[in-house]
């Protein structure tokens, strides 16, 4: 049996209920992982509330094998305490010892009590790392406690699951590397809209902050001579700047945060996609930026910052990117100047289902 530990809901009600805000790409992630479990489990969530309440266990009346635990919002150290306290008395009664906790990235509020267990009882604890929290920014306080929680976490763990080998080559453990999940529609089944009106478009999608470097995509854009739009998606503190840059530019396209099915259209068309993830952040060491593998699932070309990670790519796929290094804007407005005469709809072959479908099988492996 394993009881997976991530903060996912997937019954309407309990979403409205508790004003609860979720990740998509960690939704996504947690559940291609799930798919890929070859023995009985049983998902654990927080369904962390936004709303302020009290809000009961519950189990889910969509999937028998969700359990949302009893969900409050009260301040963050009180949150850190009570939560740990029910995590640890949900595995003292429903945990044995043959049993498998997997956890999804180290929640503060939830892995304590799942490390006090961890040493209590030694059961197999299996640790899945989509990024690390000390290296986001934050008070100095924060980034201490995050860093002593995964220091003894990645020492203590039986295996780990890592978004790339960055985070494992850290802490100088070995584990699996596990950084995609397929999109929920194939783009093999999105009509492609008719745009004969339209200039052909670039595409960003994704958070708008600094470490994204979005800010650099908008240098280097206006410094180009594309004839191609950019168009970009997604929401962040930065969005005042990409709307002034619209009404500077008007080659400069601001669609705001999409709905699935409209953004899927925009990126079946797109000429090229982009990813401009700042290299130099910390934050972009540890992490793997899920929308590549949403572009190469749609076969776009795809024009990205070198980061990191990509080293964990399989060369047949690596091989098409069009890599710029150091956070250049010289070498992406480049890159930008060279989709000026494409006619129709690039493709790309990335071999992408093969790929999820040897990911989910090492996962299956490796759990086991």
């Amino acid at each position: 049996m394993i009881h997976y530990f991530t903060d996912v809901v997937v019954d309407e009600e309990i979403i409205r209920e508790r004003n609860f805000k979720h990740s998509e790409a960690g939704y996504r992630r947690s559940m291609f992982v799930v798919a890929s479990f070859a023995e009985d489990y049983k998902v654990v969530s927080m369904a962390s509330p936004e709303r302020k309440g009290y809000f009961k266990s519950e189990r889910s009346s969509v999937n028998e094998k969700f359990l949302y635990l009893a969900g409050f919002k009260l301040s963050p150290l009180l949150n850190a305490i009570v939560y740990n306290f029910i995590v640890l008395m949900y595995l003292l009664k429903n945990c044995k010892k043959e049993d498998k906790i997997i956890v999804y990235n180290l929640i503060p509020k939830q892995i304590i009590g799942i490390y006090i267990y961890k040493l209590l009882f030694n059961n197999d604890l299996i640790l899945q790392i989509e990024e690390l929290y000390s290296s986001k920014k934050g008070s100095k306080i924060k980034k201490i406690c995050h860093c002593f929680l995964e220091k003894f976490l990645f020492k203590v763990s039986n295996k780990i699951v890592a978004v790339n080998s960055t985070i494992l080559n850290k802490y100088k453990v070995s584990g699996l590397i596990s950084y995609g999940y397929p999109p929920t529609i194939s783009a093999e089944v999105v009509a492609a809209d008719k745009r004969d009106k339209e200039n052909p478009y670039l595409l960003y999608s994704g958070r708008l902050d600094e470490d994204s470097g979005i800010t650099n995509l908008i240098e280097a854009f206006k410094k180009s001579h594309t004839l191609c739009e950019l168009w970009i998606t997604g929401n962040g503190p930065l969005k005042s700047v990409i709307l002034e840059a619209s009404l500077l530019d008007s080659r400069i396209k601001y669609l705001g945060f999409l709905e699935e099915r409209e953004y899927n259209h925009i990126l079946k068309n797109s000429q090229a996609c982009i990813n401009t993830i700042e290299t130099k952040s910390e934050f972009s060491k540890y992490s793997f930026p899920s929308k590549v593998l949403t572009y190469m699932s749609f076969h776009k070309p795809i024009i990205t910052s070198y980061f990191n990670a990509l080293e964990d790519l399989p060369e047949n796929m690596k091989g098409h990117l069009k890599i710029y290094k150091d956070d250049s804007v010289s070498e992406l407005v480049d890159l930008l100047n060279r989709f000026d005469f494409h006619t129709g709809v690039p493709y790309v072959d990335y071999k992408i289902n093969e790929f999820f479908t040897e990911q989910s099988l090492k996962l299956r492996r490796f759990i086991a």
